[in-house]
């Protein structure tokens, strides 16, 4: 059967992601300053959306993970943190970060829906 060439599809390209977590095993992102530096450069690297969980708490340290991850950051600026070190609130955080980016696409990764009155969340 013939299809002619402009009914075929055109694939888009990959997008590409990244997640900026809030947390990983007890290493937070305590203030705004490092999270929007990271976003910055993942859109001058090209990446086309940023990704933040919705989560008011960091997790707690996880051991011999935690120790690979801390090793991997090498983040001496910023100690480790508590289980109850409270973290940037994801909404707040998203809009900060599209005044200060220009291209990328901007999301919750995760929802926690009880945090909030649900009329509020909607308007959000």
């Amino acid at each position: 059967m013939f299809t002619p060439a402009w009914s075929q599809s055109v694939k888009p390209p990959v997008e590409v992601g990244l997640i900026l977590a809030l947390t990983t095993q007890g290493l937070a992102v305590r203030s705004y300053e490092p999270m929007s530096a990271f976003a910055r450069e993942a859109e001058r690297l090209g990446f086309h959306s940023v990704w933040l969980c919705d989560h008011f708490f960091t997790l707690p340290p996880g051991g011999p993970r935690q120790e690979r991850i801390r090793q991997a950051m090498e983040r001496p600026t910023e100690p480790e943190s508590s289980p109850t070190d409270p973290l940037l609130e994801a909404w707040t955080t998203l809009s900060a970060l599209a005044r200060d980016t220009s291209s990328l696409r901007l999301g919750a990764s995760v929802l926690a829906v009880g945090y909030r009155n649900p009329a509020l969340l909607a308007k959000m």
